[in-house]
């Protein structure tokens, strides 16, 4: 029940501060470094809890019956695919080695909340056993 609700809150709350936190596509904005400093601290680990994350947990679960070592490779896909957008998002903000730099802290937020939420999706099963 607690994963349910893990997943529920970790699609909305990822989602709701993309939409609003997506970084503005022109630099004609009076708040540049505010933009850059929310771009930084929310856009880019919210970015990848939903893409990275989320969605790797959304092909665990439509593929329950599949084994293990398949459905990692299959989220590991994810990371490359997820760093690749978020790179396209963002190339014209910044030179490329903070982008990598962003990108990378930000991949870290978002393959740490996919470990605890593998977790907490065995604790639960455990659980029931």
């Amino acid at each position: 029940m607690f994963y349910c609700i893990w997943l529920i809150v970790s699609l909305l709350l990822p989602f709701y501060g993309v939409i609003r936190f997506w970084p503005p596509a022109t630099f004609n904005d009076e708040f540049i470094l505010f933009n850059d400093i929310c771009t930084v601290l929310t856009f880019a680990p919210l970015f990848f809890i939903l893409f990275l994350s989320v969605s790797s947990q959304t092909i665990f679960l439509l593929f329950k019956k599949y084994e293990l070592e398949s459905l990692v490779k299959i989220g590991l896909l994810f990371y490359p695919l997820s760093i690749g957008l978020y790179s396209f998002i963002v190339i014209e903000r910044w030179p490329l080695p903070v982008t990598i730099v962003v990108a990378v802290v930000g991949s870290a937020v978002g393959i740490t909340h996919l470990l605890l939420t593998t977790w907490i999706r065995q604790m639960g099963q455990a659980r029931r056993h």
